[in-house]
This record gives structure tokens, sequence and C-alpha cells, in this order.
């Protein structure tokens, strides 16, 4: 889900194959060995679900949004996927993706001047 492109087409498929997207949820996220920080190993998992649960949740909430503008409604929904247990790096994605969506709808209010 870090791609504009293939987050477009996915888009445009569904939009094809049902006459448009009405509601976009953001549910892909990936997980780790559930560690504590100090005890993970490498970067690259804690790159991995940064990049997929934050990153690519706001490319898909861009993509989403930009089409819903279009069409003229749409709803957006994030999940939190396996939830808050205490995993640092997890936490901090979650927290992340919830002031994402904190800023998007403020941001949105603000753009519609509600």
């Amino acid at each position: 889900m870090l791609s504009p492109g293939r987050l477009q087409a996915l888009r445009d498929a569904a939009s094809a194959a049902f006459g448009g997207v009405d509601v976009w949820v953001n549910n892909a996220g990936v997980s780790i060995e559930r560690l504590p920080l100090w005890e993970q190993r490498g970067g690259r998992d804690l790159a991995a679900v940064v990049g997929t649960n934050l990153t690519g949740a706001l490319l898909a909430s861009k993509t989403a949004i930009a089409n819903m503008l279009r069409q003229g409604h749409g709803e957006l929904r994030n999940t939190e996927g396996f939830g808050s247990d205490g995993a640092t790096q997890r936490n901090a994605a979650i927290a992340m993706r919830l002031e994402m969506q904190d800023g998007i709808l403020l941001a949105w209010c603000n753009w519609l001047r509600v």
C-alpha cells in the first residue's frame, strides 16, 4: 500500500466494478514479533510497521479523499489492527494513525468551512 499508482488502480478497479467507492477502509498493516522495543532485532521491522501502518494509511487516505471530492461524497475509515498491547513500535504507529485521522478530519472541516 505504499504505491500511489497501485492505490489509484485499486480505487479505479473498485469503481469500475461497483459504480463508485462510497466507503474506503484503511485496514492494511503489518505486525512484528511482540517484544519490547529494546529486544527487537534491527530496524527493518520497525520501518515496515511505520511504513505500512502510517505511511500506507496516509497515501491511501490521500487517494480516497481526492476521489471522494471528485464524486461528491464518500466515507473514510481507519482501523487500529491488533490494538495496543504494550509493544512500543505498534503503539507508536497506532498513536500516529489516530493523530493522522484527527488531522485529516480537521483539514477536511477547515476546507469545508464547517
